[in-house]
């Protein structure tokens, strides 16, 4: 078993977690089906559109970044291991 490392990303990383944004998504719809009585469910490309703005807005700001767990890193965007741990800014 490989060890996990922890990398700190910015803007340029934030494609390495559409898969884990669509599989967290999915997993929400599969548990949280009862909330279609409210409002019907972003489909995952819809969602994953507005989630990468919240984090390229995030991520705009002066020293933030976000830490990615990775293990085994596959330089394509067909399996990445990456997760967005916390979106993080210094206080002024």
């Amino acid at each position: 078993m490989s060890e996990i490392e922890i990398a700190r990303g910015g803007a340029d990383r934030i494609d390495d977690v559409e898969p884990l944004w669509h599989a967290m998504h999915r997993h929400h719809r599969s548990v949280a089906a009862h909330l279609t009585e409210v409002a019907p469910f972003r489909s995952d490309d819809e969602s994953w559109v507005l989630r990468r703005a919240f984090y390229e807005r995030l991520l705009a700001r002066p020293d933030s970044f976000f830490l990615l767990a990775e293990r085994d890193r596959v330089h394509d965007r067909a399996g990445p291991a990456g997760s967005v741990s916390a979106a993080c800014s210094r206080a002024s």
